[in-house]
């Protein structure tokens, strides 16, 4: 699964960040299309990110 991080050491202790982005929702719908289904789920707290909804919008129908 692609995803997009950022690594970096900082007093001999390695770190790896992992946050979403378009690239990284683009692969995992790719899945739900792959995969075909029906269906998912998922959610963001605190956090407002429109290339999501956007990006949604386009490859699925939502059923509200």
């Amino acid at each position: 699964m692609e995803g997009s991080n950022i690594g970096g050491t900082s007093t001999e202790t390695e770190h790896e960040v992992w946050f979403e982005d378009v690239r990284s929702l683009q692969a995992k719908f790719d899945l739900i299309q792959e995969y075909n289904l029906r269906g998912c789920g998922y959610w963001q707290i605190m956090q407002w990110f429109r290339a999501n909804w956007l990006l949604l919008a386009e490859r699925f129908y939502i059923l509200k």
